[in-house]
């Protein structure tokens, strides 16, 4: 824990210190391009080599898988992101210790259960992988919706800097004078269909999980549902994680809103009991979403399902325990129950 906790210490003490560079490190960078991305890359590689050795010698030996390392190095940057993007950089110093103990609660012998569900994962979780692309849905919804899933489509295969009005309005069958009736530009435009393609992928995933036993089963069905959808649909993926950094700042914004969204819902749904701080809350989405987003900025779409174990795992251990949290992931996505098959051959 010693070496952690001072490595995290410096890093604020640091970020405190030169919020303009840290500024551009963490906010600016990630949009600026494919080599900046891939200098924030090895700053992230760097860090997870201490987490596993940290939290490996604090798990008694046990070896945290490295998705969860991975995880928990996005979480920080992104919780460390989202204060950047307002003026209270200071404020940063005083985070430590909250997530500190965040990151400590995954270290345990139960993580090293993780490899082994995700290895012997059935074939109807595995299908999401296979499954045919997702039905695409750009004719369907008012105009106005038609054309955010137009934008997103051409986004997601020409890139963002390419993506004109007049791309829009003709992919969406729209009237001629549509989008200026909507949208003030494509910007606009753009950062509104990564909202609606985000909500709705949520939606989905959320009615997938509406039968389950409690709130960790159900938390498990969302988690693998979002990744097998990302999985088979590109469009998706690429708005998501890709084209939102090539908007910029206001991309980078938009995520972070849309992060918030999503920390508060967990916050809601999770057991009264138990329900974790708007840091950890923050801290888990940012995990989680890192996750994925590395992964698929790598091309690596398919094995996205995979992740489902670590996913959960990230998310359900701050607020169960490490033990709780392995045994329902066991339970749910090692040995799915009707539900789940269910929900899942709706999906595929």
């Amino acid at each position: 824990m010693g070496r952690l906790s001072a490595a995290l210490d410096a890093l604020l003490a640091e970020i405190a210190e030169h919020p303009t560079a840290s500024r551009f490190a963490l906010v600016e960078a990630p949009a600026a391009g494919e080599v900046a991305r891939e200098a924030v890359e090895r700053a992230h590689n760097a860090f997870e080599r201490v987490v596993l050795a940290e939290l490996g010698q604090a798990a008694d030996g046990a070896s945290l898988p490295p998705p969860v390392a991975r995880g928990i190095v996005c979480g920080l940057a992104s919780v460390l992101q989202a204060r950047l993007l307002e003026p209270r950089a200071p404020e940063i110093s005083d985070l430590g210790s909250g997530l500190v103990e965040w990151m400590l609660s995954y270290s345990s012998p139960h993580a090293r259960s993780l490899g082994n569900v995700s290895a012997a994962m059935p074939s109807l979780v595995q299908a999401q992988i296979r499954a045919a692309p997702a039905q695409r849905r750009a004719m369907r919804g008012d105009e106005r919706t038609r054309m955010l899933r137009a934008a997103a489509r051409i986004a997601a295969a020409g890139g963002l800097r390419s993506l004109t009005s007049g791309q829009i309005v003709q992919a969406a069958h729209a009237g001629a004078d549509a989008f200026s009736r909507e949208f003030d530009g494509v910007e606009q435009c753009f950062l509104a269909a990564f909202e609606l393609a985000c909500a709705e992928a949520l939606a989905r995933a959320l009615r997938e999980s509406e039968r389950a036993a409690d709130w960790a089963s159900a938390t498990c069905r969302v988690l693998a549902s979002l990744l097998g959808q990302l999985a088979r649909d590109p469009v998706l993926a690429r708005t998501a994680f890709v084209e939102i950094l090539a908007a910029g700042r206001p991309g980078i914004e938009r995520r972070a809103s849309l992060m918030r969204g999503f920390a508060a819902l967990l916050s809601r749904r999770a057991p009264h009991s138990s329900r974790p701080s708007p840091l950890v809350a923050e801290a888990i989405v940012g995990a989680v979403w890192g996750l994925a987003g590395r992964q698929a900025r790598r091309g690596h779409l398919r094995e996205l399902p995979l992740l489902a174990p670590h996913a959960a795992y990230l998310t359900l251990t701050p607020i169960l325990g490490a033990e709780e949290a392995a045994g329902a992931i066991r339970g749910e996505l090692g040995e799915p129950s009707a539900g789940l098959r269910a929900a899942q051959a709706r999906a595929a």
